[in-house]
Parts: C-alpha cells; structure tokens; sequence
C-alpha cells in the first residue's frame, strides 16, 4: 500500500508515474485530497467546505453483506446551533475580509468545533461518494483500463454507489504524467504534458459510463513537477465532464435501496465514535487496512506516515493551523 501522509517532505515524494499500478489509484486519491480540487468535487456532490471524508472507506462497515470500498466517501456535518455557526462566519468576514468565503467559512466551523458547538459524532443527511482510476501517460496512455472487461467493471462499481443509496457520486479519472524538471521546462513544461495526457484519454473517458447514467464525471490530468508530488505541486485542474445528478432510484422509491441508505445513515455515527472533534475543514479520514481502524488521515500513529515537515501540508494547510492554534 502506498504512503499516506499528507505532510510529506521533498525528499519523500512519491511521483504516481513511478508507483506500482496495485498502489497508484490509492495514492493518486490522496494526491486529490490534498488539494483545493477536493473542495470542487465536494461541491459537485452537494457538499460545502464544512464536510467529512473517509478515504478507502469499507461497505461492510456501510452497509452489512456489501464487500468492497468506496474510494472516496463524503457527508455534511451539523451544528447544535446554526445561529452561531452564522456569527461565528459573519466575525471572520469581518476579521479577514479579503480571505476566500471557503476558508472564512471552514475557520469560522473551527472556531464553533473548539466551542462544542459540532454535532459530533456527526449525523449526516448527505452522503456522496466517488470512485477513482488512475493511468499514466508516457507519449501513449497506460493502466487505462479501457478493455471491454474493465469498463463493464468500473460501470458495475458506479452502479454499486448507487444502489448504496448515495445521494450523489462520480467517477472520477487521475491521469498522470512523466517529472518535468528545470531542463524539460518546470511548471510550463508540465502543464503541456498533462494537455497531452489528456487529450490522449480523451476517447477512452468518452466510453467510460452510459449515456443515461446519472453519475458525475471527473478528470484530473496532472502533470508531475520536480520538487514535489502531484499533492504538492502538480500542474493541472480537475475538470467536470457531466455533473453528478441525484439518486434516481431513490427519487423512485427503490424498496432495496432506501433500505441501504437507512443502514448507510445510521452507520455513520458509529463509523466516528471514538475519534475526537476535528478541528479543520474539510476534515480528511483513511479506513486503514494497516490499522485496522479508521483515524485521521495525518495520524502520526499510523506505521504508514512518514515524518515530515512541517511546512508542507496537505488538507490546504488546515490540518498545520488546526494543529498549532494559529488561526481562530
């Protein structure tokens, strides 16, 4: 299994081109999430910044007699009083009014969290999910998964969010792309290669889900700059190709369905119960196989995170200032 520290240091960084193709979808979603893209996608799925993710988290956990996972799993928290939540926004407008509304808004429900104002466990009433694939790009296009065999697949697992009981999910495509350093030309010389990269799975992305599928669609072609992995300093936007609509089977009644996202909902509490109040927005958990549990993404106790320093931080740098108190 790849790394999973989101405070990774330049030394250690870890390029998707250079990964194994068993750990590179794992690490190509915690490269996303990394990333203010995450607050894109988020916000496809209905979601705003004051939301929970869980990474790689197990249907078993979700649903009983499901097996899998869903790479990215997401809902909405709840305050005890949206009252205060609203003055805690209005005094960080007025605190640091030239700073973006997302992040007024994520330092605002941090402030309220610290307060206990934060239903926590959280008892969400939207869940969104998305599944991940990633390939690479070496002048052709590889790990694409473009078979016959392998789109049926990845269909049959667009399907399965779905009849979780989902209120909306996507599909969403990691292309990455050979290192650009000084000599291949840094920044720009990247940002052309993951233009090429994408425009070479553009057939492929075409092909990859039905017609009348209600699924979202993403694409995230990044290209690698040395000096730092795709969650540091890749080169490339995610692009929505179709917006996620909502559940058709639940605006329909589905009896099996509704049956899973009542066991889904009621889940959810338990999936946090032993983890204490985040203190960043949106706040990032892995279902980790190497645990065996669930715990904050940058948990220094996980075997899998490295050390790292303190000046490169994933989550948009929520997690060091959650951390260090200097913000709220």
């Amino acid at each position: 299994m790849a790394r999973l520290c989101q405070d990774r240091n330049w030394k250690s960084a870890v390029y998707l081109i250079e990964i194994d193709s068993q750990k590179r979808e794992s690490e190509a979603t915690r490269h996303l999430l990394q990333l203010f893209h995450k607050e894109e996608l988020l916000g496809a799925l209905g979601l705003g910044p004051l939301a929970w993710i869980v990474i790689e988290a197990q249907k078993s956990r979700l649903i009983p007699g499901i097996v899998g996972d869903v790479d990215i799993l997401a809902g909405n928290l709840d305050f005890q009083n949206w009252s205060q939540m609203e003055a805690a926004v209005e005094e960080m407008k007025s605190r640091e009014p030239d700073w973006p509304p997302q992040l007024q808004i994520q330092l605002a429900g941090k402030m309220v969290a610290e307060s206990g104002g934060l239903v926590w466990p959280p008892k969400s009433s939207h869940v969104a999910g998305a599944e991940v694939k990633c390939a690479y790009f070496t002048d052709q296009i590889k790990s694409a998964k473009s078979s016959k065999d392998k789109v049926a697949g990845i269909r049959s697992q667009i399907d399965w969010l779905e009849n979780m009981g989902l209120d909306r999910f996507a599909l969403v495509d990691i292309v990455g792309t050979r290192i650009s350093d000084e000599q291949s030309g840094g920044w720009l010389g990247a940002a052309g290669e993951a233009q090429r990269a994408r425009e070479a799975m553009d057939k492929i992305l075409g092909a990859r889900l039905g017609a009348k599928s209600p699924a979202g669609q993403f694409v995230w072609s990044v290209g690698a700059v040395a000096g730092g992995d795709e969650g540091m300093r890749g080169a490339g936007g995610l692009q929505m190709l179709r917006a996620p609509q909502p559940n058709p089977k639940l605006a329909s009644g589905n009896t099996e369905v509704l049956e899973h996202r009542t066991a889904l909902l009621a889940s959810i509490p338990t999936l946090f119960a032993d983890l204490p109040v985040p203190r960043y927005f949106p706040v990032t958990f892995l279902d980790c196989r190497t645990c065996r549990k669930i715990h904050y993404l940058e948990d220094a106790a996980c075997p899998l995170n490295d050390s790292a320093s303190p000046g490169n931080v994933g989550q948009g740098g929520m997690a060091t200032l959650a951390s260090t108190g200097e913000v709220g």
